[in-house]
């Protein structure tokens, strides 16, 4: 909406009367229009959410569409004389199929030679900046797949009203087949020229410049500098690092067998094993080649519900990039040397990406048939939604606004954060649970994730008892894994692992029970009070992107005088350097050969189950096994954490003493704790103490320690 003080209108009229009239308007171009209209006209502040620039841009797309017209200047003409004070500017639908938006659009996109090419209506085609050179690249590309998808159609009649398995008998050989794979081949091509475009709109980089990379990038930059954009070239820096630092710590794996796809699993097994089949043929063919996408992109651009328009319709997150892969550099590269030397990272991506279209459409196919393409029904229940949200990719607020871009800097994946809430919600669909609906799909998906949380981890105490655990240790572990506060919760936990049972769900779980009672159950099983603000603060740092993790650690080292992360372990260059490290290969350097936990955390993450190796082994080097077991006992008991449990390694020690210092003393350190506590455990008196008693002193002795320690090094 344009709004205009009607001072400035009268003021807008009278200038162009003076400069040659409505002729004056149309013989600029798209920017000095732009310029012009911003010096003239001035905004209501409502809000102040309205820029005179941005009014200005409002104001010329009218005058654009104006020159659509015959009669060019008389509409202009008329347009100047009944501006009214508050105008609403219709904006272009994006068709569902942009190959026939474009070609219903030929006259605005590709004019005629002597036409003027109105940038700003192109721009509002396409939701980005073109050029007329690359516009009409992507033009001939559309017209190619025009005429192919028409061969198609003759090929195989009625082909996209076919069912996806009447339309793959229909193409299996022969002249359907040939023909399916030219539209296939044709569509591939402009999306990959579109894809150019929207990289260059976005950074500023030319075909050539992002096959070259890292050389665009400077150009691009140093450009930006020169022409005193700095605040541009940093915002375009920092997203394509954002997005390029997520790419690299997502890839290395298939986490999307069973994270993404885990809900897929629960109500269509088949479909979930079909999807996971594509992926893991992408990942191979992606390692070989360097590109293991297309083949199975050409059969998911064909399918009828592709051509006919009914993903794009119910908004089907298809033909997209996911947000752990999106704005990253890697699949930009062109370059096969270059592009070589990121195979892992491309191969994860196209595995992923792959995978999760695949599943989405085929639960779209199936939903189309199972309500017998009840096009009202599917679009009351929002079935896009439903299935988007399954796999991995919920709504956000900011969805479709230039927001997200910001929101995917901050966070690591805010879209999968979103489905795990709508996963939690869709259980208000449980009355649907057997109705073959969007609505019957959520409940399902929601009531099976569930029960299998619930299962796995009641198998998980199971196989706790069969392990030998006696009564009292069993109980512990059963108000561990079902206290929605505990950092245990739906965990199944053998020895230091802990794996996570809620394919991401109990996460938010987690955080809403702590937010809600400032209450935290530790892994020991002790409560410990927390502020809401300090509960909040560590559940945004554990969804923050690399890149944000980095500055909040940048702003502690710069300002704390005992910098630590949320593990209390010292902020040092490893700490900044992981954030460039694949997940997968961080837990490779965590195995230890005599650790089957270390090695079955690793491989379960691989496959999208998260888990977790910590506990005694890591936080309590150094100590006896009756210690370590009497700690935890006390803290069940006392509902506090025992001081002493803490990591023998402290923050003092790591952060004033260096290299071989700093070892020996905290080995010396561990000893001489290990060797107190045992003492203590032993004695006649503390036997004689209450559980409370023996938990101060305990700790007393770990102050004692730490002060001899410090003392002995010269640590202030």
């Amino acid at each position: 909406m344009s709004c205009v003080l009607p001072s400035k209108i009268a003021e807008l009229r009278e200038d162009v009367k003076k400069k040659g009239g409505a002729k004056f308007l149309r013989d600029m171009t798209t920017q000095e229009r732009i310029n012009y209209l911003a010096a003239i006209v001035d905004t209501q502040q409502k809000a102040g959410k309205i820029t005179n620039t941005e009014n200005a841009e409002i104001l010329n797309r009218q005058i654009e569409t104006k020159m659509l017209e015959p009669a060019q200047t008389a509409a202009i003409r008329e347009w100047l004389q009944n501006l009214p004070k508050d105008k609403r500017i219709n904006t272009f639908a994006r068709d569902t199929d942009i190959v026939d938006m474009m070609l219903k659009n030929k006259q605005v996109l590709t004019p005629k030679e002597g036409k003027p090419f109105l940038e700003a209506l192109v721009k509002q085609k396409f939701g980005f900046a073109a050029s007329l050179e690359d516009t009409q690249k992507l033009m001939s590309l559309a017209e190619t797949a025009s005429a192919a998808r028409k061969e198609l159609n003759a090929v195989v009649p009625n082909y996209e009203t076919m069912t996806t398995e009447q339309a793959n008998k229909a193409t299996e050989s022969g002249k359907g087949l040939e023909a399916r794979t030219e539209l296939g081949i044709a569509l591939l091509r402009f999306k990959e020229q579109l894809d150019i475009m929207q990289v260059r709109a976005a950074t500023g980089l030319t075909q050539e410049e992002q096959e070259g990379l890292i050389a665009g990038i400077k150009k691009n930059f140093s450009e930006l500098i020169t022409k005193g954009k700095t605040w541009e070239a940093t915002k375009r820096t920092a997203y394509g690092l954002a997005g390029t630092l997520k790419a690299a710590k997502a890839s290395v794996d298939v986490s999307f067998l069973l994270r993404q796809l885990g809900s897929t699993w629960f109500t269509h097994p088949k479909l979930a094993w079909r999807s996971a089949k594509q992926g893991f043929t992408a990942f191979g063919q992606a390692l070989k080649t360097g590109d293991g996408k297309a083949s199975v992109m050409i059969e998911l651009m064909t399918r009828p519900n592709a051509l006919n328009g009914n993903y794009d319709k119910f908004k089907l997150a298809i033909g997209i990039t996911e947000e752990a892969f999106a704005a990253n550099v890697f699949h930009k590269v062109k370059n096969k040397n270059v592009g070589k030397a990121f195979r892992l990272i491309t191969a994860s991506d196209d595995a992923f990406n792959v995978a999760l279209q695949v599943a989405r459409a085929e639960l779209f196919d199936v939903m189309w048939e199972q309500t017998g393409g009840d096009v009202d029904l599917l679009i009351k229940q929002d079935v896009g939604d439903a299935i988007n949200t399954i796999t991995g990719r919920g709504k956000l607020p900011v969805d479709q606004s230039k927001a997200e871009k910001y929101v995917n800097v901050l966070m690591f994946s805010p879209r999968w954060l979103s489905s795990r809430v709508q996963q939690i919600t869709n259980l208000r669909f449980i009355g649907s649970y057997f109705d073959k609906t969007p609505n019957g799909l959520r409940a399902r998906a929601a009531v099976h994730n569930v029960l299998f949380m619930l299962a796995a981890s009641a198998v998980g105490i199971a196989i706790r008892r069969a392990l030998g655990d006696d009564e009292e240790e069993l109980e512990e572990q059963f108000v561990k894994t079902f206290d929605p506060r505990s950092a245990d919760f739906m965990n199944i936990t053998i020895g230091d692992l802990h794996i996570d049972t809620s394919v991401g769900v109990a996460n938010f779980v987690r955080f809403v029970a702590r937010a809600m009672t400032g209450e935290i159950r530790t892994g020991e099983g002790a409560i410990q009070q927390k502020s809401t603000g300090d509960i909040l603060m560590r559940f945004l740092a554990s969804k923050e992107s690399p890149i944000m993790q980095n500055v909040r650690y940048g702003m502690m080292y710069a300002f704390s005088e005992d910098p630590v992360d949320f593990n209390y372990e010292p902020i040092t260059a490893k700490t900044f350097a992981q954030a460039f490290v694949p997940i997968t290969v961080q837990d490779l350097t965590k195995i230890k050969a005599d650790s089957p936990e270390t090695w079955a955390g690793a491989v379960l993450n691989v496959v999208g189950i998260s888990s977790q190796t910590w506990g005694n082994a890591e936080k309590n080097i150094g100590k006896s096994a009756a210690l370590l077991r009497e700690q935890e006992r006390l803290a069940y008991k006392t509902n506090r954490a025992v001081k002493s449990l803490k990591a023998a390694k402290n923050a003092a020690i790591n952060t004033k003493l260096t290299g071989a210092k700093r070892d020996r003393a905290n080995r010396e350190f561990e000893q001489n704790l290990s060797r107190a506590l045992d003492r203590l455990i032993g004695s006649a008196a503390y036997k004689r103490m209450t559980d409370a008693q023996k938990t101060e002193a305990m700790g007393k002795i770990r102050t004692e320690e730490q002060r001899k320690i410090k003392k002995k090094y010269g640590i202030k």
